[in-house]
């Protein structure tokens, strides 16, 4: 029994009821994965059946294997005083116990424990090992999910927030600090609420003096050597079972996920595959689309266990997802995904952990690698803009989770990890910019623009696009001197490597105008706006005279920025009704038009050449669009808006309506 037991209440009292609250031989199994805390929760069961319901005897039973079940029920033999026949297989002494048990007329509780490999049983089936009597109860743990067929089943996942603060300072929670409790929430997160992890890190913390604050920073320089030290004093142990007797081997959180490992089936070859794969997962739950993709691109041989004939197997990632989830060691959601990308799963992040510390640093930065390139390939052929809401979501936070370990493991060596492709700097800093994640863009544009300037030199055209992407993901931070300086840069640059008259330069030009126009520079702005629309090869002229109207209305020329949006309009050959409307449905243009200087202007210039067209039900419509965007809006704009509504309806009630 650990000396600091964490009550978990609802699992306990379900436990006790399943087993304790019914006439005749009861029979449940705890199922969880490695480090759950199911050998603690029978330890507590034994000691509620004894102390508080009076058994005459709890037993237990080390049940990993025929060998150590049966070594188990020599050493209750002698506790029971019965003598085993000289030479005795072991046979003499489990018919010894169960006949004990059976005759009994008090109540006793055999737990078998540890019952994590059910094809060890295969010629000495689990079934002739439990005793039969009607005052007994049998209660299994077990990691593998096909233990469920025993008995009740009662899962054992990870602990609540609450009980794993309690577990890590040794404190019931009303003796807690707010302070405590916020920093060992922090620990429990990262430990992913797992009880045996909880327990190493308190040992840990107390062995070297900690503060719950400190501790932080340590784990996460030297997570190996926090998660495999195991306490002098520790209670969790696995008897091994040899030619020289039995011994006691302690466990950590580590070596207990390792026996899981193990019993993964294959060859050599197929092992390392799928410990490969294990290490590509991390604890987010990600779809069967990524993987799918990767190998329909490049036929990547070490997943070849997943695939038949050259091509992506989903049946075969079903039976090894399945064969993973019957080891706890994957996650697989029991409802199917409502969207077609696939199986689902994901894995406990300190699994993750373990499956990439577990391996050589070489082995783990081709993980590290595997992933990114993974994403990289998704993402090229999917924009990620476009994709549907929830896989953007989903995407995003693998893509996240690939740039921290980036970060952890490939951090160190020259030539290995994100840093070594602009490309894929770049392709990543465009799914941040997309989350508005505006410092984690710009970060991996700097790199990006770093590579480049380092393999091509700072005047090469690549360099030059990859300047004018970190100038991007400035803007979008707010950061605008720096995109200016930037697009100056490019500007200059395209210049002379291009030529005055390649269509380059009059879009930077423009952008170069646009970061004026946001510093409220709005003569600058409009000089360069000029100055691009004069230019040969602009394929962006309306966007240009758009937002040199825009700058006009800002600098208060409402005459001239007329002007400008009849042009535009006449350009397009449409009536200035029909223009309303798409200006109206535009949310990034007309969230322009509200950042972009007097909101009134704008809206009441809409109002002069459009609104007398619109009927009141389409002004209702448009507003409440426009509404849907109101995170984008202050309330100055909204009430400008509004205003502008009410006299747009005006304008468009019948006369007789309008008298009354």
């Amino acid at each position: 029994m650990v000396h600091h037991f964490v009550l978990r209440q609802s699992l306990l009292e379900d436990l006790t009821r399943r087993l304790f609250g019914q006439p005749g031989l009861s029979k449940a199994v705890l199922q969880g994965m490695g480090g759950s805390g199911k050998t603690q929760l029978a330890l507590e069961c034994c000691r509620h059946a004894e102390v508080t319901l009076g058994f005459m005897a709890t037993l237990w039973i080390d049940a990993s294997s025929p060998a150590s079940i049966v070594q188990s029920y020599k050493d209750i033999t002698s506790y029971i005083s019965k003598k085993l026949p000289d030479g005795d297989d072991g046979t003499a002494a489990v018919c010894i116990v169960q006949n004990t048990l059976r005759d009994w007329k008090q109540r006793w509780l055999v737990v078998f424990d540890n019952y994590d490999d059910p094809t060890a049983f295969r010629k000495d089936p689990i079934d002739k090992y439990i005793p039969r009597g009607d005052k007994g109860s049998i209660l299994f743990t077990s990691r593998h999910q096909d233990s469920q067929r025993l008995g009740h089943l009662i899962k054992v996942h990870t602990m609540t927030k609450t009980e794993s603060i309690e577990l890590l300072l040794h404190k019931p929670s009303n003796e807690i600090s707010a302070v405590e409790a916020a920093q060992a929430s922090q620990i429990a997160s990262m430990l992913g609420c797992l009880p045996l992890a909880l327990d190493q890190a308190a040992g840990y913390i107390r062995s070297r003096g900690l503060s719950m604050k400190d501790f932080i920073p340590e784990y996460n320089a030297r997570k190996q050597v926090v998660l495999q030290e195991i306490p002098s004093q520790w209670e969790y142990g696995k008897k091994l079972i040899g030619s020289a007797g039995s011994e006691e081997q302690a466990l950590c959180v580590f070596t207990t996920w390792e026996m899981s490992l193990d019993m993964i089936r294959g060859t050599e070859r197929e092992r390392r595959a799928k410990h490969r794969f294990l290490a590509l997962v991390d604890c987010n739950l990600i779809s069967e689309r990524y993987f799918r993709v990767y190998c329909e691109a490049g036929n990547p041989q070490w997943m070849s266990f997943l695939m038949t004939g050259g091509e992506w197997d989903s049946y075969k990632l079903g039976d090894f997802l399945a064969e993973c989830g019957k080891l706890s060691l994957l996650q697989v959601p029991d409802e199917p995904s409502p969207q077609a990308g696939g199986k689902r799963f994901s894995i406990h992040p300190l699994v993750s952990e373990w499956m990439k510390l577990r391996m050589k640093q070489t082995e783990r930065e081709k993980s590290v690698m595997d992933m990114i390139r993974m994403l990289a390939k998704f993402l090229h052929i999917f924009d990620f803009i476009h994709l549907p809401f929830h896989i953007r979501q989903e995407t995003f936070t693998h893509v996240d989770a690939c740039v921290l370990n980036d970060k952890i493991f490939c951090d160190k060596t020259p030539d290995i990890g994100l840093k070594t492709s602009p490309e894929l700097l770049s392709s990543f800093a465009t799914v941040y910019l997309c989350e508005s994640r505006w410092n984690e863009g710009v970060r991996l544009d700097e790199q990006a623009l770093l590579a480049h300037e380092r393999s091509k030199g700072i005047k090469h055209v690549e360099t030059l696009k990859s300047a004018a992407n970190l100038a991007f993901s400035n803007w979008h931070a707010g950061r605008y001197k720096a995109a200016e300086e930037l697009f100056q840069r490019v500007l200059t640059g395209f210049e002379k490597k291009l030529g005055s008259e390649h269509p380059y330069i009059p879009r930077i030009t423009t952008y170069l105008a646009d970061i004026y126009t946001k510093q409220e520079q709005y003569k600058e702005a409009e000089g360069l706006y000029k100055l691009a629309l004069a230019a040969p090869n602009n394929l962006n002229m309306q966007a240009t005279e758009r937002n040199l109207g825009i700058c006009y209305c800002n600098l208060g020329r409402c005459d001239e920025a007329e002007a400008v949006f009849k042009r535009i309009i006449a350009d397009q050959q449409m009536d200035i009704g029909e223009h309303l409307k798409r200006l109206m449905r535009n949310e990034n243009l007309a969230t322009r038009y509200w950042e972009c200087g007097p909101a009134t202007l704008c809206w009441e210039w809409a109002w002069r050449y459009g609104g007398r067209k619109l009927s009141r039900e389409e002004l209702t419509t448009y507003y409440a669009e426009m509404l849907q965007i109101e995170n984008h809006l202050t309330q100055k704009a909204l009430e400008d808006l509004e205003r502008l509504r009410r006299n747009m309806a005006d304008q468009n009630k019948p006369k007789s309506q309008s008298k009354n």
